[in-house]
């Protein structure tokens, strides 16, 4: 049901804003760094509003967590825009993986953040102060939770219909906030009963969520950029549409790059029968041209060899 739902919204977001014309990628990217930007400037103020007149510092935490996402929405749209730049005499293969790059610089600056404010809950752990119990507080966090569950969705989406990683990234982070801030709103519950050492607890788990979601961006995003295995599932898409063709004996040594923009895709292949080396040469094209057309990006170049 959610899935449904978070297509037909997508669906009616692509329509309204003519985002598949030109350059898909582009435009779902800068699509969802503006939009992030934009709802999360309103989120942060309102969060960093209420921190100060409820004098929490989890609060203000998770305030700044929201500022992060505005810097990494905009990190996202520096990305896709020097990403989608074509190949050159330098980068033939084009700039696709700059799109990694900008998600790292974006965990950094995450870890940065949850480090200042792990110190900042430590102290407040240490050294407790009363906290204000707003109910109208609560209901509007509880609204922005709404807000960046939306915006969640959207990012997932877009990111999946692209294959990005960096709106992937982008959609933990708006669910990392949203998590945070539920953690701020039972910690209000709280407080009437004089637990105000917990908003210093919540606050250095908002911090380490907050860390956590850095570190696990900058693994992911150099294990790409190092060369990863490929997914055993393209793999087989290759292998289903080469010996789709009734003339091809054996498919082997296939070796994949990810650029990106572009997938470079190289492998040896059997052809049945005794033929000149022009029958080869065409039949090869033929299987080419046909992966290229069922792999977006992909440029594939074919080694034939004799059957034993």
């Amino acid at each position: 049901m959610l899935k449904l739902m978070r297509k037909k919204i997508t669906d009616f977001i692509i329509k309204i804003f003519k985002l598949e014309r030109g350059d898909k990628n582009r435009n779902f990217g800068f699509f969802e760094g503006i939009t992030s930007s934009i709802l999360n400037f309103f989120i942060f103020l309102i969060k960093y509003l209420f921190s100060n007149t409820l004098n929490s510092i989890s609060l203000k935490a998770d305030a700044f967590h929201t500022l992060s996402d505005i810097l990494t929405s905009i990190i996202v749209i520096i990305g896709f825009y020097l990403s989608s730049k074509k190949a050159d005499k330098k980068h033939p293969f084009g700039h696709g993986r700059i799109e990694k790059i900008f998600s790292i610089l974006m965990a950094l600056i995450l870890i940065y953040i949850g480090y200042e404010f792990f110190i900042s809950s430590l102290d407040r752990f240490k050294n407790p102060v009363n906290i204000d119990i707003n109910y109208l507080a609560i209901l509007i966090l509880f609204i922005t939770i709404l807000f960046k569950e939306f915006l969640t969705l959207i990012s997932f989406e877009l990111g999946k219909r692209i294959d990005s990683l960096a709106l992937k990234t982008d959609a933990w982070h708006h669910r990392s906030d949203s998590i945070a801030t539920l953690l701020i709103i039972v910690g209000f519950f709280t407080f009437k009963y004089g637990l105000y050492f917990l908003d210093g607890i919540f606050g250095m788990a908002v911090s380490a969520l907050i860390a956590y979601t850095g570190f696990s961006i900058i693994f992911e995003s150099s294990s790409f950029l190092i060369g990863e295995e490929p997914s055993a599932d393209l793999v087989k898409k290759i292998n289903d549409i080469a010996y789709n063709f009734d003339f091809v004996d054996d498919v082997h040594h296939i070796h994949i790059h990810d650029y990106g923009n572009q997938i470079e895709i190289t492998f040896h292949i059997r052809l049945k029968g005794e033929q000149t080396l022009n029958e080869v040469h065409d039949k090869i094209t033929r299987i080419e041209k046909a992966i290229e057309k069922e792999i977006k990006g992909a440029n594939v170049t074919i080694h034939s060899e004799p059957l034993k």
